[in-house]
């Protein structure tokens, strides 16, 4: 419970990880039991903070929604959206009647929230004295300690024997994910967005303003939207030269081997697929760089990004030639909304896999590095790869802290070849 005016929502409170990293948690877990009134309207837009971690339920509507997704939202919003979610998948259901009832505060009920990390809460006022709240503190289980890494800073097999503990999860791995990011291409040439590694202490985000590809900048903007070519150029200027290296060639190891059920690719440049990987395989989840699309008519541009640098480079602007309208490469902007079959083939993915190895990515960019939650609440062995440490370098299985092509070459020399 958190009175309003003592109220500050900190981000790290939404990431269990990221709050154990941080050390931002509670002694014990916290049991909150809201017994709400009926016609009570004000009182289910109030804002409770599920975080990941964070399980809640409503007895009345036989409703329980297990830890997985964060939210700082009303109420009313977190039971209309399961019922909504209901109806869409099953259509009518016999206590829609009572979901929506409570949704409007028409009708008494309790709602229940835990979390094993004590950081959820409920958003009212010290002096409500209307609704009984009841705060419960809990010790934690060992499995909870143990699946937020709280039983030691530092649980990931490192150096050797980390690299010794990936060989033999890959040897008696048939069914391997991998999440990958920029930090695989950065040893082909290409700029990062976000790091600063030797190669590229000034990534593309420090070079260009982030606001340049915010898509109502591109679609509103004449003047943005030169910039957002000029980037392009940039970009591309680096992509035109690069060549897979040992990070994209020991995915492709995975493949030949028959190990390699997916690969999610955070990257734009398509280097994966110059290395082989099959389209079949793999997941481009910010979209390519390499094919263009108006965003009106959704028409591809025929020569692509290569065309539409030759066309801005010499009248200043590009466009459709079918109907004007603005064009863009097929990349998420910012903005722009994830494929949502995209999203949803990466995450069922994890539903098979008996490995999860995440290279060349920090897990900074949501949704996608939730993906590294739902590896960890499944007990799947989880590898990471990567240039320095971050929120999971902890939880992890094992944590190799280096370059993705450097160790991937270390792993294909240990691998029989392919």
């Amino acid at each position: 419970l958190q009175p309003k005016k003592m109220f500050e929502i900190k981000p790290e409170y939404f990431d269990a990880y990221e709050a154990v990293a941080a050390g931002v948690f509670k002694e014990k877990g916290v049991k909150l039991t809201y017994e709400i009134k009926e016609n009570m309207k004000d009182i289910v837009e109030q804002k409770v903070l599920i975080t990941d971690s964070s399980s809640w339920y409503v007895p009345e509507l036989e409703l329980e929604v297990e830890a997985g997704t964060a939210h700082f939202v009303p109420i009313k919003k977190l039971i209309d959206q399961v019922r909504e979610n209901t109806k869409r998948y099953c259509g009518e259901f016999e206590l829609e009647k009572d979901f929506e009832a409570i949704a409007e505060g028409k009708k008494a009920f309790t709602f229940i929230i835990e979390d094993p990390l004590g950081n959820a809460f409920i958003l009212t006022d010290e002096n409500d004295k209307s609704n009984k709240l009841t705060i419960e503190h809990q010790k934690r289980t060992p499995q909870q300690e143990n699946e937020y890494g709280i039983q030691s800073k530092y649980n990931a097999k490192t150096g050797k024997e980390g690299e010794k503990a990936l060989l033999e999860f890959i040897k008696k791995s048939n069914k391997i994910v991998l999440l990958t990011g920029a930090g695989c291409s950065t040893e082909s040439n290409i700029p990062s967005y976000r790091g600063n590694i030797k190669e590229f202490p000034e990534s593309i985000w420090t070079t260009f303003d982030p606001t340049i590809c915010t898509i109502d900048n591109i679609v509103n903007s004449s003047d943005i939207r030169s910039k957002y070519w000029e980037l392009e150029t940039h970009f591309m200027a680096y992509r035109d030269k690069a060549k897979p290296n040992d990070a994209h060639h020991f995915v492709r190891y995975l493949q030949e081997s028959n190990k390699l059920l997916k690969l999610v690719t955070q990257n734009i440049d398509d280097l994966y697929d110059d290395a082989g990987i099959l389209s079949e395989n793999q997941i481009k989840i910010h979209g390519t760089m390499s094919s263009v699309s108006c965003l009106t008519c959704k028409e591809k541009v025929k020569g692509g990004i290569h065309e539409c640098l030759r066309r801005y480079k010499e009248k200043g602007d590009v466009r459709c030639e079918t109907c004007k309208g603005i064009v863009k490469p097929d990349t998420i902007a910012f903005g722009q909304a994830l494929k949502a079959d995209d999203l949803a083939e990466a995450f069922d993915s994890l539903d098979k896999a008996d490995l999860f190895i995440v290279m060349g990515t920090s897990l900074a960019v949501a949704p996608i590095n939730k993906m590294a939650n739902n590896a960890l609440r499944a007990n799947i062995p989880m590898v990471l790869i990567n240039y320095g440490e971050h929120t999971y370098s902890h939880v992890a299985d094992v944590f190799l802290n280096g370059k993705a092509g450097e160790l991937s070459q270390r792993m294909l020399s240990l691998l029989k070849p392919f």
